[in-house]
């Protein structure tokens, strides 16, 4: 700051001041000269030469007369042109200046050094635990003055003036803070030693688990530990249930795995204290897939054809050591005893074996595989189904059957019209079959069942087709074409029709039905009347060609 104090009434003063500079001017009482060509008599110096950091020194000048005063120096540019007079300055360091002072077109020019002294460096460091255990903590304290930075070693590096830090060595260790002083002159250490006890190891026991396992069981990994922080887990391979790397599982002292093939797995655990100190404990669990085999058989088949109540023998191969074969349910829920006989009644029976095996608790099973037996006695054939009454040409009609240790079906019919060829057909194991008869008459069926042996045996039916029904008139009150008064009661009846069919009406079409009425019209008229005959032979209702007759209606 420029503090200038006037002593005369009317001055003019012209100065310059760089920023960072604190400084004042005075100025006497005499007057400026007008004699602009006097030679510069008077002088200028400083006082003191030598400061303290933060103390001021001052310039003074006295001259009989001058045009202007300049003094420069480091950030400074002061300009005045009053001949007598102060300025103070405190610059931060030892700063070299230059004056120049003019009158009447000359100059004079004079350098000054004021040496600033710069004050040592004041630490205060200080600690609030100087020993501590591994794992533990202290808080390095300090408050520096007088200096223009500071560092602290071990990786901590530049530090505010006032300030702390929080260290948690693992060895004993010197933790060393130098502050350099202004314009670096001097440098002052301090030294702090943090002692530090050797904390207690960590400790492990031995891994628990069970082995061997199936693969895809959960198995539990327990331990325990002193002195620990953290733990954690390694598996030996992808399929062990654990990654590869080490998996932090916190403080627990057990952990589920999973291991998803067979193999042979080592399972690694890791104890650390509070300081990284760590100590590892391992454990190899052998993992088998499930029992498996690759062959199942009755009697070295896996399907065979025996007679009722023969001896089965049922065994496996490549069965997985230390399976053990059983028989199973359709379902595969439950274990069952497989026979030592075959059936004593015809049928094809399948049979069920798998191999399981038990570690640990756990029971397992193979897939199951099927052996089939096929009993055959003597062939038999009953119960045949076919219609009981007579059916109509072209109506298709269904047979069916039973049989008891049928190896093959076979069927003929007794003539080229029956729907059957005349030799046997192979009907395999089909106990049915659709027939169409082409024309009236009646037909054989036989029907021959054979069993592995080729024993056969036979069972026949017969089945009559008629034609459609017919017949060769229709009368009216006992005419074709009659004339009768109007309300007359009518009866209408067929001549020679099929037996068993009954008369109908029906449109001239034929396409729909037509009920005759039991009384002529009441009006005059003539009406043609269309009927036929119908039958229904086992749901199937045939009918024949509409036949017409006429009435007239006359006045009575």
């Amino acid at each position: 700051m420029i503090n200038i104090k006037k002593i005369i009434p009317v001055l003019l003063l012209s100065t310059t001041c760089t920023a960072g500079y604190s400084f004042k001017v005075f100025l006497d009482n005499n007057l400026f000269s007008n004699n602009t060509h006097e030679e510069i008599n008077g002088d200028i110096y400083i006082n003191p030469q030598i400061i303290n950091r933060g103390e001021m020194a001052s310039f003074s000048w006295h001259y009989s007369s001058i045009d202007s005063l300049t003094i420069e120096g480091d950030n400074l540019n002061y300009k005045t042109s009053n001949p007598n007079g102060n300025l103070e300055v405190n610059p931060l360091v030892t700063t070299q200046y230059k004056a120049y002072i003019e009158n009447n077109s000359k100059i004079q020019e004079k350098d000054f050094t004021l040496k600033v002294i710069q004050p040592d460096p004041v630490i205060s460091f200080t600690s609030d635990k100087y020993q501590i255990t591994q794992g533990e903590s202290s808080i390095l304290s300090w408050d520096i003055s007088n200096a223009e930075s500071a560092t602290l070693d071990n990786g901590i590096g530049d530090i505010n003036p006032v300030s702390s830090i929080e260290v948690s060595p693992l060895v004993d260790t010197t933790y060393t803070l130098n502050a350099i002083g202004y314009n670096r002159e001097k440098i002052l250490t301090r030294n702090i030693t943090i002692v530090v006890n050797e904390a207690n190891k960590p400790t492990i026991s031995m891994i628990q688990s069970p082995t061997p396992v199936f693969n895809n069981t959960d198995i539990n990994l327990s331990w325990s530990g002193t002195d620990v922080e953290k733990y954690t887990i390694t598996g030996s391979h992808m399929n062990s249930g654990v990654p590869t790397t080490e998996t932090d599982i916190g403080d627990a002292t057990s952990y589920i795995v999973r291991p998803t093939s067979g193999g042979t797995f080592t399972y690694t655990i890791k104890a650390i204290n509070s300081v990284g100190a760590s100590v590892t404990s391992s454990k190899v669990v052998i993992v088998e897939d499930d029992p498996s085999f690759s062959n199942f058989t009755v009697n070295s088949s896996t399907s065979i054809i025996v007679s009722p109540s023969t001896p089965l023998t049922f065994r496996t191969s490549g069965q997985s050591s230390g399976s053990v074969f059983v028989g199973r349910n359709e379902e595969n829920t439950q274990d069952i005893d497989l026979p030592d006989i075959s059936r004593a009644s015809a049928g094809i029976f399948s049979y069920y074996g798998a191999v399981k095996k038990t570690i640990n608790g756990v029971t397992r099973y193979s897939p199951m595989r099927t052996a089939v037996v096929s009993v055959h006695g003597d062939p038999l054939i009953s119960n045949i189904v076919y219609p009981q009454t007579n059916v109509f040409t072209n109506a298709t009609f269904a047979t069916n059957w039973t049989g008891e240790s049928i190896s093959n079906y076979y069927m003929r019919g007794s003539h080229a019209d029956s729907g059957v060829p005349v030799t046997d057909q192979n009907q395999a194991l089909n106990a049915f079959r659709s027939i169409k008869i082409s024309n009236p008459g009646t037909y054989t069926y036989t029907v021959t069942g054979a069993n592995y042996k080729g024993i056969t045996t036979s069972e026949s039916f017969s089945v009559t087709a008629e034609a459609d029904p017919t017949f060769t008139g229709l009368t009216v009150n006992g005419g074709t074409n009659i004339t009768v008064p109007v309300g007359t009661p009518l009866t209408f009846l067929p001549i020679g029709n099929t037996a068993g069919s009954n008369l109908v009406g029906r449109n001239a079409a034929n396409n729909s039905g037509s009920t005759l009425p039991s009384n002529a019209a009441l009006s005059v008229g003539t009406t043609t009347y269309y009927g036929a005959v119908q039958k229904n032979l086992n749901g199937v209702i045939r009918r024949s060609a509409v036949i017409s007759v006429t009435v007239t209606t006359v006045p009575k």
